[in-house]
């Protein structure tokens, strides 16, 4: 029965999360890009989005690798516990978006 609920509210957030994804690439950056209203991000045209995905997926690396450091100054137990909470909540948000990948891309 948990399972059974469980497996529920998966499914709602992953339709939750390709919801949010496709109103904001068809409703907000499609439009921007294509100059036909602007929603406030940092780009618009195909170019600028391509630098701005370069910063951001540097930034994400960065980021992890500061956790990963940072998290090594405290007590060796509490490091290991904390990091394993940021990477097991990270894994599973990025398995979201993979799955997300798998309905969309062949």
């Amino acid at each position: 029965m948990i399972r059974i609920v469980k497996r529920f509210f998966v499914l709602i957030q992953q339709k939750l999360l390709t919801r949010r994804i496709e109103r904001e690439i068809y409703g907000k950056i499609f439009p921007q890009i294509e100059n036909q209203i602007a929603w406030g991000y940092p780009f618009n045209s195909d170019s600028k989005l391509n630098v701005c995905l370069l910063h951001a997926e540097l930034d994400a690396r960065l980021q992890l690798q500061l956790i990963v450091h940072s998290a090594k100054h405290a007590p060796k137990v509490y490091d290991q516990a904390l990091r394993y909470i940021i990477f097991r909540d990270l894994n599973a948000r990025m398995a979201m978006y993979l799955e997300f990948l798998r309905q969309r891309i062949p």
